[in-house]
Parts: C-alpha cells; structure tokens; sequence
C-alpha cells in the first residue's frame, strides 16, 4: 500500500498514525500482511525516503505481518540512482542497513519516463526509459533478491489498452528471464540497452523538456519536509537534504558517462565487425520484435526448472518470480 500523505501535519505525526492504523488493520484481521511501498518524493508524500518506512514500521507491533515494496521507478524518480552496479549497490546497502532485508516482499519492475530526481511518478516499459536495461539485469542477477516476487507495472500503450495480442509484457518478462546470468559486457546485452534506448528515445527528450522547463512551485504556508524549510518567494534554507540532492546530481553524471562508455564500446565494435541493423519499430508493441529470437516465452516454458519462473498475469499487473536455488 502507498503510505500516502502527511496531509498538512508533521512528518513525524503521520508516521506515527500510519503506524497505528496498521495495528487496527491487524486487530481486525488475522493473517493479513501489510506491504508498504516507497514513493517518488512529492510534496508532503511519506515513504520517498526509505527510512519513513523503517519508521512505521517501528510502530507496528505484529512486525511478522508488515513488509516492504521497492518499487524501481518510484526509487529512481525519488533520487535513488539504480542504473549502475555501483550505485545500485549503495542502494540496497543502505535499504538493508536502514530497514534490512528480512522485510523486503516484492518488487515492482518498471522503467521511467521522467529523469532521475525528478519526483515524478509515471511508468515505462523495460529499457525504453531513463534507468535503462543495466538496472534490470543487476535486479535479476542480484542473490539477495532472489525468490522475491517481482511485479512488473509497466504500460500497455494502445487506445483499447485490453488487446492481449498488444500487450508487451509477455516479451518483457522474457527479456527478464533472458538477463538471467548475463554479464554487464555482454555484447547481446548492450546491444539490446541501445535498440530499447532508441525505441524510447522521443518520449525521454520530450518529458526531459518538460522537466527543464517546470518551475518549482511555493507553499503558501511554510513547509518543513525531511530538515528543508521552504517559504512562499523564498529560497530554501540549505540544509543536509539538499547537500545530498547535489550527490545525488553527481551521482546522476557518473551514471550518464558509464553510459557513454558503453555505448561507445558498441561503436567501436560495430566499425570492426560492421553495423547492426537499423531498428525501425516505434512502437511499443516492437519491443517483442526487437528481442533476440529465441526469447520467445514459447522457448521459455515453465516445465524448464533451470531457467523458468513463476509468471501469473491479469489486465493490471505481471507477476515474475526467480526460481528457488
């Protein structure tokens, strides 16, 4: 469940009420666990930071039925940067040091189509987005993260949006499985991240200009949110969240240039060994299309225990889970 917001009050005061009403959820119930999800930041939103969820948490006094939802398009937008294996890693570190695994109950797989940091919560498809193939596949190949359900919530964009023949997550969650044991240098691998990139691509530079141009907007009343005090025509008070959203930028242009470097390899590769072909899906019906040919789910039954996983589907939401070890 979203944690929702402080609605006007304390940060504090909110958690604290979520907390309790989790309790009376539970004192009406008996085996009913309560799964919290992060959220992308905006305003008066609790759950953005991961610890707003150690902090309900803290208040809940059947922590048996209480769990935690990481979802990767929330944790992206919210400024946590999952598209390389470095800070992928300081991610999960701190969620692990910060709330611990052992609350961890699912996942939620999706792309972005709004940039890092920027407190915007709208879903895309695998790859096509601003976190890229990369932080799937470390999701994948992550040992932590294994037998944990994953859920994907991407779109389906068509104007019926309920033809099953158009729905992409069929391939996404072959191409997911395909990541399985897959290196970060594997050629195949980056190949797909630019061909996924490519069908993406009008859609990031369009909501990227959106973003450039979107103006912070002031409070009427002075808010306090997480250390930063913001009045109406005021600048905010610097304070040690905004020293961590300048890492956070950092951070952002690291990934951007480990990302060139990948794709300049594929350059250098395609000069020596020729080009691939050019990719004119645009469409994202072409992800399918786009995918290595073998990766059919047709070739990806759930007889084969090797590689297989647990898939249910309905209109709203795919469910991947990993095999056991």
């Amino acid at each position: 469940m979203h944690p929702g917001s402080t609605l006007g009050s304390d940060k504090p005061s909110a958690i604290k009420q979520i907390g309790d009403s989790i309790n009376e959820m539970h004192g009406k119930t008996e085996f009913v666990k309560i799964v919290l999800e992060n959220m992308t930041g905006q305003d008066r939103i609790v759950g953005s930071n991961i610890a707003d969820l150690r902090d309900i948490i803290t208040y809940v006094k059947n922590k048996e039925r209480v769990g935690v939802c990481i979802d990767t398009c929330h944790s992206f937008c919210a400024g946590y940067d999952l598209r390389t294996e470095n800070t992928f890693n300081k991610f999960w570190d701190l969620f692990d040091k910060t709330v611990g695994y052992k609350y961890l109950s699912g996942i939620h797989l999706n792309d972005s189509k709004f940039p890092f940091d920027s407190k915007r919560d709208v879903h895309y498809n695998i790859g096509l987005g601003f976190l890229g193939l990369e932080a799937f596949r470390l999701i994948m190949n992550k040992e932590e993260l294994q037998n944990i359900p994953l859920i994907l919530e991407t779109p389906i964009e068509h104007e019926d949006g309920k033809t099953p023949d158009d729905d992409p997550r069929a391939d996404e969650i072959a191409l997911l499985r395909w990541l399985v044991g897959k290196e970060k240098d594997d050629k195949e691998v980056l190949d797909k991240s630019i061909q996924l990139q490519k069908l993406g691509a009008k859609v990031r530079e369009k909501n990227l200009l959106v973003v450039d141009k979107k103006k912070p907007i002031s409070s009427k009343k002075p808010v306090k949110n997480d250390g930063t005090i913001t009045f109406a025509k005021a600048k905010k008070v610097k304070t040690e969240v905004q020293e961590r959203n300048l890492e956070n930028q950092e951070t952002a242009l690291e990934s951007e240039l480990e990302l060139k470097d990948e794709q300049a390899t594929i350059v250098k590769a395609e000069a020596k060994d020729g080009p691939d072909p050019e990719v004119d899906q645009t469409d994202v019906a072409a992800i399918g299309a786009a995918s290595v040919p073998e990766l059919s789910v047709d070739d990806n039954k759930l007889t084969s225990r090797k590689r297989a996983t647990r898939v249910s589907t309905s209109t709203r939401k795919t469910k991947v889970r990993k095999p056991s070890a």
